[in-house]
């Protein structure tokens, strides 16, 4: 956005989010694709709210997981400040705050975890070129799921941990007090480096298109006291007529895979910005997203998406100086493929089978 036609965005965004299952991606990195040069002197400070329950779900998507998890609640917080440290450079920190809960159908009935999360971005103005104003951003992001742990887990029939029906449970040899069935924690680390060039087809339509390579380091750790049984006695055992060791096999193939891998996507979209009157303006942006894995231990039968699509548009409205409201829609074709690495893996492939949908509003206060 030309700074001399747009109302003045700066210091604080608020945006309430009415569908997001896993809430992710509406962030510094978004604001900064959507708006190419938005209207502060020298920084900014965003605060993003993002909410979901299942009276929210409008599309009906957990209907369509063939899975025995269902999202039912979300929440996720990003605080971000920008600082132009001189004229052509700006450098931007973000802190994340996520977290969620799933129900299933089975054991266990309820899951809760969260996702903490760390982004720095350096901005550079390099100049004119071609017709065009560019800019490139380098940008470094951490993200970590804290360990989760499962008391009790039903599995193919069997029930393994705490839970007063368990087929088999484990206990701590010093205290006796009973063993999770099941820990599990992620990290994710992310380099990623972002090409703006940004051009004004007229005096109230600018145009920005971005291309964006990010690579990132996954690691999924899961740990259960099934999987260090060792007697020969248990693991030839019957279990619902199946032997132990052929449950564990099985079920370990139903979880992430232990070794690490990388995940490298190519994002190229185009997002233009039309100054409808001087306190509406109208953004409409779409993106295409190519994905490859390195190191990613395909399970057979399970899909594995290499591809998505988004499409999002954004209506903003100035009633007064220095406040601006906004309404927004996106829609993905899978998922948050390309968005969120952290939520793709062995056991959550089959989720970015459908589209997934996005409504949201906030609004901005500016100096």
């Amino acid at each position: 956005m030309d700074r001399r036609n747009s109302p003045p965005y700066a210091l604080f965004l608020l945006a309430l989010s009415v569908f997001s299952p896993i809430p992710s991606f509406a962030d510094v990195k978004t604001f900064q694709q959507t708006f190419y040069a938005p209207d502060y002197d020298q920084g900014f400070l965003l605060v993003d709210y993002h909410y979901f329950d299942e009276s929210l779900d409008v599309l009906d998507y957990s209907s369509k997981l063939s899975s025995t998890f269902k999202p039912e609640s979300a929440s996720s917080i990003y605080l971000g400040i920008g600082y132009r440290f001189f004229e052509k450079g700006l450098i931007s920190y973000q802190r994340e705050r996520s977290k969620g809960k799933i129900t299933r159908d089975r054991e266990p009935f309820l899951l809760e975890s969260k996702v903490d999360g760390d982004r720095l971005g350096v901005r550079w103005q390099i100049g004119e070129r071609f017709n065009f104003d560019w800019s490139l951003e380098l940008a470094y992001l951490t993200r970590e799921q804290p360990e989760v742990a499962i008391n009790c887990y039903e599995f193919q029939g069997s029930v393994f941990g705490a839970g007063t029906d368990s087929t088999l449970s484990f206990a701590d040899p010093i205290t006796d007090a009973p063993l999770p069935r099941l820990e599990s924690d992620a990290q994710q680390s992310t380099w990623a480096a972002t090409l703006f060039a940004n051009h004004e087809l007229f005096d109230r339509l600018n145009v920005t298109h971005h291309v964006l390579i990010k690579q990132s380091d996954i690691e999924i750790n899961t740990r259960s006291p099934l999987f260090d049984i060792e007697s020969p006695f248990l693991l030839n055992s019957s279990f619902g007529g199946r032997k132990l060791s052929e449950i564990i096999a099985s079920f370990k193939q139903d979880l992430p895979q232990q070794a690490p891998w990388k995940e490298t996507s190519l994002r190229y979209g185009v997002a233009g910005v039309l100054l409808l009157s001087d306190r509406w303006i109208a953004n409409v942006q779409f993106a295409l997203i190519k994905v490859k894995r390195n190191g990613y231990q395909r399970v057979q039968g399970n899909p594995n998406y290499k591809s998505n699509t988004i499409l999002s548009t954004s209506l903003w409205y100035t009633p007064m100086q220095n406040v601006s409201l906004y309404v927004e829609g996106m829609v993905t074709q899978h998922y948050l493929l390309g968005i969120d690495e952290l939520t793709y893996n062995q056991r959550t492939s089959r989720f970015f089978e459908h589209p997934f949908a996005q409504i949201k509003t906030g609004f901005v206060l500016g100096f």
